[in-house]
């Protein structure tokens, strides 16, 4: 439980130290600490199913900017015609 504590707040202290915008490199760093977390046996089962989720939103959020950025480049090309 004290590991699971300690990394977490290791992960508070990068996500402030970053205010606003992180870089690629380091949103795939904390991606893979978090997936790490999940796969540790001492990590509560409820910590497990928030970072899941959290990290599931993600992806989806993700993909729904992407589809929005599409989106409006077709109503741009659309409004050009």
């Amino acid at each position: 439980m004290v590991r699971t504590r300690s990394t977490a707040c290791s992960l508070r202290q990068h996500a402030q130290k970053s205010k606003g915008k992180v870089s690629l490199s380091s949103q795939s760093e904390l991606d893979v600490r978090l997936k790490a977390l999940t796969d540790d046996s001492s990590t509560p089962g409820y910590a497990k199913f928030i970072i899941e989720l959290l990290l599931e939103m993600k992806s989806e959020i993700k993909d729904l900017k992407r589809e929005n950025s599409d989106l409006k480049r077709s109503n741009n090309d659309l409004v050009q015609e």
